[in-house]
C-alpha cells in the first residue's frame, strides 16, 4: 500500500481521485510505522487536492481511520505555504457553501404530506444538526490512539 501511495503521488498522470482513495486507504491501515510520517507528509505535499478529497472522505465517510490524525498534520504543516493554502482554501470554501447549520435546507415540503409531517422531519433535522455539532467537541480519552502525536518542525499540535 506504501509504495502504491508513493508512486501515485509522482505520477503526473495519476488521478486525484485515485491517490486520494490510495490516502484514505492507507490511513486506514492499522500498525503503520510512526517512521513513514515524513514519507506520507511529502505525498501529501505532493498531492494536495487529493489529499484534500481523502480528508473530506474520510471526515463524512464515518468509517474508522486509524491514522487519520497523519493527514490533518500534514496540512497543518503546510498552512503557511501560500500556494498549498490556496489550493486548501478552495476546498475549505466548497465544502462551508455545502453545508449549512439551517435545517430547513435540503428539506422539502410536501403538499401530499402536510405541514405535520414536514414540521416532524424539520425536527428530526434539527435534532441531528444539535448531535453533530455536539459531535465536534471529542472529549481526549488517555491512552487513545487519536491522542499521538507526530513529529513535527513547524508548528505545535493543536488540540
Amino acid at each position: 500500500m506504501n509504495a502504491a501511495l508513493l508512486i501515485s503521488s509522482v505520477d503526473k498522470t495519476a488521478k486525484d481521485s485515485t491517490v486520494s482513495a490510495l490516502i484514505a486507504a492507507y490511513l486506514r491501515l492499522q500498525n503503520i510505522d510512526e517512521n513513514s510520517y515524513p514519507a506520507f507528509e511529502a505525498v501529501v505535499r505532493s498531492r494536495i487536492n487529493a489529499a484534500m478529497e481523502a480528508l473530506k472522505e474520510l471526515a463524512t465517510s464515518g468509517s474508522y481511520a486509524a491514522n487519520d490524525e497523519w493527514l490533518t498534520l500534514a496540512l497543518r504543516e503546510m498552512r503557511d505555504d501560500a500556494e498549498a493554502w490556496r489550493i486548501m482554501s478552495g476546498h475549505i470554501n466548497s465544502w462551508l457553501q455545502y453545508f449549512s447549520l439551517d435545517p430547513a435546507v435540503g428539506l422539502f415540503k410536501r403538499d401530499d404530506e402536510g405541514k405535520e409531517k414536514y414540521d416532524e422531519k424539520l425536527a428530526e433535522r434539527e435534532e441531528l444538526l444539535a448531535t453533530r455539532i455536539g459531535d465536534l467537541s471529542v472529549k481526549r480519552i488517555p491512552g487513545h490512539p487519536s491522542n499521538r502525536h507526530f513529529p513535527t518542525t513547524k508548528h505545535a499540535i493543536c488540540p
